[in-house]
């Protein structure tokens, strides 16, 4: 399931901004909407098989790294960056 939903996202959502609100990480960077990012990430063994998403991207199994993403968020706009659908608006 988890692994159909980055294609789906990048159906419907314009991936042309710095930021990826979807998964709350920097877009060139998101390894859920980037095939390039997703193979770097493999390539690097920085991969989470369970949620199809890079390990260091993946706020399941390391809940401290969204923390780490929403601080360049801040760092680089001076705001709180948007809520996550899959984590935030539950």
């Amino acid at each position: 399931a988890e692994k159909g939903r980055g294609a789906q996202v990048a159906e419907t959502t314009k991936h042309d901004q710095w930021w990826c609100e979807e998964h709350g990480i920097p877009e060139k960077e998101c390894s859920m909407c980037s095939a390039k990012a997703a193979a770097a990430c493999k390539k690097n063994s920085d991969w989470c098989d369970k949620h199809e998403r890079a390990l260091s991207q993946c706020f399941i199994c390391n809940p401290g790294r969204k923390e780490f993403y929403a601080a360049k968020y801040r760092a680089k706009t001076g705001k709180e960056p948007p809520p996550i659908e899959e984590f935030d608006k539950k």
